[in-house]
């Protein structure tokens, strides 16, 4: 993805999926990845679903330290991007206060745009 694209992504995003909410993000990882609690997280995934917007994964940390990822390949008997609920309910299940981020793509960026 060019410099541009990626840019105007991340505009996007903010706008859209990421506005109101907290980035907990304070340095223990790479700036540009946003990390929101479980409420806020749901939220996010809601405003993707809504935008038709894909997860490609999702990666959870307790403590600021790396605890799993998720990818949609894992949940075959989900149907199409509900995947991503689906894994974060399974997350909450295991009632462990995690910080929550996330793959985002449009439609064209999955299929060769």
């Amino acid at each position: 993805m060019t410099e541009n694209k990626r840019n105007r992504k991340e505009v996007f995003l903010n706008k859209h999926v990421f506005q109101g909410l907290t980035n907990l993000n304070d340095g223990f990882d790479a700036g540009a990845i946003k990390y929101f609690s479980q409420e806020e997280f749901e939220i996010v995934l809601e405003r993707v679903h809504a935008l038709g917007l894909y997860v490609g994964g999702i990666e959870a940390f307790k403590d600021k330290q790396f605890y799993k990822v998720e990818v949609g390949d894992a949940y075959d008997g989900t149907t199409g991007r509900d995947w991503y609920f689906e894994s974060l309910k399974k997350m909450k299940s295991e009632g462990i206060p995690l910080l929550y981020s996330a793959s985002y793509y449009t439609h064209k960026e999955m299929f060769g745009g």
